[in-house]
């Protein structure tokens, strides 16, 4: 929310470019791709990121939101704050799934392994998942429902609708009326969210997934989708 705040867009948001100090504030340990507000230069592209956890603008690199209006030229696709926020969403979701806690039924664990593999375990992630009204939160509400991580259901369902919301707004205005408000508003949402699913989960005595290779942890086919710039696969690839 920092980020935001001062204007900045990380690009690169994901497990592992996010860190926790002992006080138990973040940090962002990539910044790498990072633009500051108005910063239009070229070079760095608009395809950054990594692939499990790119906003699903991003990763197909087209608008989902903003449709063409007679007589106005049309937007060129470009990345934006909110793309930081679906980003942060999917390290929340892939967080969420692979954990679990002591006592948890087989059950449970089959259908975290099951949705792990739906959502993450492609090399070209269903964007449905996200745009959906109500697909996601029904695949966590029968695996978790009854349980302890039942309450986890409903905030991350809160993280959903506030980050459609923020889409949403920006897509019915031209570029130069857009408002960094707009996604501080979505950032606050977020983080209240994030409180009550550390509030639920204090008295949980959770641990890992048991050991098992997804296929996230194998060779995955090349993405089908061509940027138009080199997409990041790694620190030390530069786009």
């Amino acid at each position: 929310m920092l980020a935001i705040r001062a204007g900045w867009r990380v690009r690169d948001i994901s497990g592992g470019n996010l860190g926790i100090k002992r006080d138990g504030s973040g940090l962002i340990l990539d910044t790498e791709f990072a633009k500051a507000a108005g910063d239009t230069q070229e070079g760095r592209g608009e395809r950054t990121g990594t692939p499990d956890f790119m906003a699903p603008e991003i990763l197909v690199m087209e608008w989902h939101y903003r449709t063409p209006r007679p007589g106005v030229p049309p937007v060129p696709f470009h990345s934006h704050y909110g793309h930081d926020g679906d980003s942060f969403f999917f390290v929340i979701l892939l967080a969420i799934l692979e954990s679990t806690y002591v006592g948890a039924k087989p059950e449970m664990l089959a259908g975290q392994f099951k949705l792990l593999d739906e959502i993450f375990g492609t090399a070209q992630r269903d964007n449905d998942w996200y745009y959906s009204n109500s697909r996601l939160h029904n695949a966590l509400d029968r695996i978790f429902k009854g349980t302890d991580f039942e309450p986890l259901t409903w905030s991350m369902q809160t993280m959903l609708s506030a980050l459609k919301d923020g889409h949403q707004a920006w897509a019915k205005v031209e570029p130069e009326q857009w408002q960094l408000s707009t996604w501080i508003t979505v950032a606050e949402v977020m983080q209240a969210a994030l409180i009550k699913m550390s509030e639920a989960v204090q008295t949980i005595e959770t641990t890992a997934l048991p050991p098992r290779k997804r296929r996230t942890e194998q060779s995955r086919p090349a993405d089908p989708v061509t940027p138009t710039r080199p997409m990041k696969k790694s620190r030390t690839e530069a786009v």
